[in-house]
């Protein structure tokens, strides 16, 4: 469900709105919303987004997701990063 729920959001002119769209489709599934902020809390860690350039630091966000959640699928992986660049934009 988590990969779904991730891979379906598609407002990209709202990127800051992707954390809370995910959040607010998992709310009724407890564990998955936890795994969820435990997903977001790895793509939003400091130390990847300020070492290096904004491109090395979107790339090693989805090396470091895929590497501790190796079952997301790369969609899901590629959507987790991108929320989290909007972020750190």
């Amino acid at each position: 469900m988590i990969n779904a729920e991730i891979e379906r959001f598609d407002r990209w002119s709202e990127p800051w709105s992707f954390e809370a769209s995910v959040e607010t489709k998992l709310a009724g599934f407890g564990e998955e919303l936890l795994l969820f902020q435990s997903v977001w809390a790895t793509a939003c860690e400091p130390e990847i987004w300020i070492s290096g350039t904004f491109v090395e630091a979107c790339a090693n966000t989805a090396i470091a997701i895929s590497k501790q959640y190796p079952w997301l699928y790369a969609k899901a992986v590629r959507q987790i990063a991108n929320g989290a660049a909007y972020q750190w934009r």
